[in-house]
């Protein structure tokens, strides 16, 4: 919990609980108990940790929403927006962008980069949340254009 945010940790052990295992059976009272968790750890922002919230709310919401508690999902996004706003947080594309090996793994190269990764997931979630189910945006039409401008900085200059 020093490292990692308690909340993180939850939503890890119930995406664990989630994957199907041939030689253990699904326990739904751990389930239940790590979603518990970690709703009631993200009732609450994380004063010194958007990015772990963030990256909290996205993962409950994708836990819910594939679980078809879409009211409940989309309240983590909302959750999770509130928090981008508060902090005043932007998707801005870096000034350079490093060069990655292509077979090394896709990890975050600093606090910067780890916000656009969580802020990426939030929009991703968000859209393909109302396009599957049929529901407007929860996120501000600013996240629309700063994605717009992140895409556009990674194809140029070609």
């Amino acid at each position: 919990g020093q490292i990692i945010h308690p909340a993180l940790v939850h939503a890890a052990h119930l995406h664990g609980c989630t994957l199907p295992h041939p030689a253990v059976a699904p326990i739904p009272q751990e389930s239940s108990f790590h979603l518990q968790s970690l709703l009631e750890l993200i009732d609450t922002p994380f004063p010194n940790d958007p990015v772990g919230y963030i990256q909290s709310c996205c993962l409950a919401a994708l836990h819910l929403l594939n679980g078809q508690d879409i009211s409940l999902g989309r309240d983590c996004l909302l959750k999770a927006n509130g928090v981008v706003q508060k902090f005043g947080l932007h998707l801005v594309a870096p000034a350079v962008t490093p060069p990655r090996e292509i077979t090394a793994p896709l990890l975050a190269l600093d606090a910067a980069d780890e916000l656009r990764d969580a802020l990426c997931q939030l929009v991703y979630i968000d859209r393909a949340c109302g396009l599957l189910f049929q529901l407007p945006t929860l996120l501000s039409h600013q996240f629309t254009q700063e994605l717009g401008n992140f895409l556009v900085s990674f194809l140029l200059p070609w």
